[in-house]
């Protein structure tokens, strides 16, 4: 009766679908996601602006990420600290399904490896924009599909349309505004 009052969405995190997430692990997760943040935050301050000019500041991108990261890891960790309950942290262990959290690093390393394993591109104009057809965002898709179709537990083809639209808006992003070259291009 116990573990059946967990799964009544008791404990809910930053995504319903993504079923228990006991405070404790948002307490660690977001304490830990801060501390890397900051440390990105940190090392971008460090890099150079190349002649002087602010919107070509490679470090600009991870600051506002790391930024807008932060303050919502910080709603997370608060909402966490309110929740927080021994008695329940003690059942985590319990509760985990430890085969996604297994395939999940195999996942990543298939994608890292594919990303600089395979090289090539296709330039596709797009109104104003170049879109450039390579193993970032063909790469990008796949994984993130997969990753969204064990975590989110929504209908395929909903996973691969926001893993696309994701991908494709990074695709646009980097390569037209910031002109940061892709993986693989």
């Amino acid at each position: 009766m116990k573990e059946n009052k967990l799964n009544k969405n008791k404990y809910i995190s930053e995504d319903e679908g993504a079923g228990l997430a006991a405070p404790i692990i948002d307490l660690l997760s977001s304490s830990l996601l801060i501390v890397l943040s900051l440390w990105v935050i940190h090392e971008s301050i460090k890099l150079k602006i190349p002649d002087n000019n602010f919107f070509t500041a490679p470090a600009l991108l991870p600051i506002i990420t790391a930024s807008s990261l932060i303050i919502m890891l910080l709603i997370i960790l608060k909402k966490s600290i309110g929740n927080f309950n021994k008695n329940n942290a003690k059942n985590l262990f319990k509760t985990i399904d430890y085969n996604k959290n297994l395939i999940s690093p195999i996942i990543l390393f298939f994608y890292i490896y594919s990303l600089t394993s395979f090289s090539f591109s296709y330039e596709l104009d797009f109104y104003y924009f170049e879109l450039l057809i390579g193993p970032f965002l063909i790469f990008t898709t796949l994984s993130t599909s997969i990753f969204l179709f064990i975590y989110w537990r929504k209908k395929v083809y909903i996973c691969i349309s926001v893993s696309f639209l994701w991908s494709l808006f990074l695709s646009i992003v980097f390569y037209n505004f910031f002109n940061i070259p892709l993986p693989g291009n």
